[in-house]
């Protein structure tokens, strides 16, 4: 029989390592947009606001920006603006790509600004395209 200090302290470790890795799970700029593409894909609108910035102008999302079911995430990824110009022609270089960051930075009165590439994969075709996000006061939030 298990006596109540050990029920106790079995309750509190399970509780920290929940709360652990929630902490972990909504730690960064790629964690965001996954949340994000996620509540999407699963047309969950209120939970796809709750990650999108409230600045963003795309704020709020309503039923019609739902992402198509047959449509996957395959993979989240932080880049530099460096590693952006590589990817993408429309990233002129890798100081267009950095007054581009700060702008954001001011528009939203964030903290911090990063670049998440993104790749999905419809229809056995791979798609991907970078996404921002900007922190505030320590939350990550999607700016599309």
């Amino acid at each position: 029989m298990v006596n109540r200090r050990q029920f106790i302290a079995g309750v509190v470790t399970v509780g920290t390592v929940s709360v652990a890795g929630c902490t972990s799970i909504l730690g960064g700029p790629e964690d965001a947009v996954e949340q994000y593409f996620d509540a999407a894909q699963e047309g969950d609108v209120e939970a796809m606001n709750e990650v999108l910035h409230p600045e963003a102008s795309s704020y709020p999302h309503d039923e019609d920006d739902v992402i198509d079911e047959e449509m996957t995430l395959v993979d989240v990824e932080e880049v530099s603006p460096e590693e952006l110009v590589e990817q993408v022609e429309w990233a002129e270089d890798q100081e267009a790509v950095e007054g581009e960051l700060e702008g954001i930075e001011e528009e939203f009165g964030a903290d911090d600004v990063a670049i998440v590439w993104v790749t999905f994969e419809e229809d056995g075709e791979e798609q991907e395209f970078p996404v921002f996000a900007a922190e505030d006061d320590g939350d990550w939030k999607v700016v599309i």
